[in-house]
């Protein structure tokens, strides 16, 4: 009987040794901090209101008044870079097309007065414009 436990005490003391080692280097990693979960929220309308077309008579088709920018008002902040115009115009074949228009905020951030330009340099015409769609987002 001492005999084997003789034998075995090499194996066992080398796997003890090699396990406490391993564990030795897990506590030296460090994972950091992370976020994860779900949640729902509504999500509110947009109320577009004091809309206001600026124009010129100058330019191409002087004989007609061309959009040079729109301004309203949203009764919600929004980003920068997420609210969009476009305006409808349709055509003498029954179909439209849609005239797409830069917006920018006006004044302080989050003053929801918004003013968008005409991404066709000012052709859009006053008297064409059918539909203004404003996109906005947070």
């Amino acid at each position: 009987m001492n005999r084997i436990v003789k034998r075995m005490a090499l194996p066992v003391g080398a796997a003890i040794i090699l396990g406490s080692s391993g564990f030795a280097f897990m506590a030296g990693n460090t994972v950091p901090d992370s976020a994860a979960g779900a949640g729902t929220g509504d999500i509110l309308p947009y109320d577009v209101s004091s809309v206001q077309y600026d124009y010129t008579t100058s330019g191409p088709g002087a004989d007609q008044q061309h959009i040079t920018s729109v301004t309203f008002t949203l009764n919600h902040s929004a980003n920068p870079g997420k609210v969009k115009a476009y305006i409808e115009f349709p055509t003498s074949q029954g179909q439209s097309y849609w005239d797409y228009f830069n917006c920018n905020e006006r004044g302080t951030a989050g003053s929801g007065v918004w003013t968008c330009t005409p991404s066709t340099g000012g052709s859009a015409t006053l008297s064409g414009a059918n539909k203004l769609v404003v996109l906005a987002a947070q």
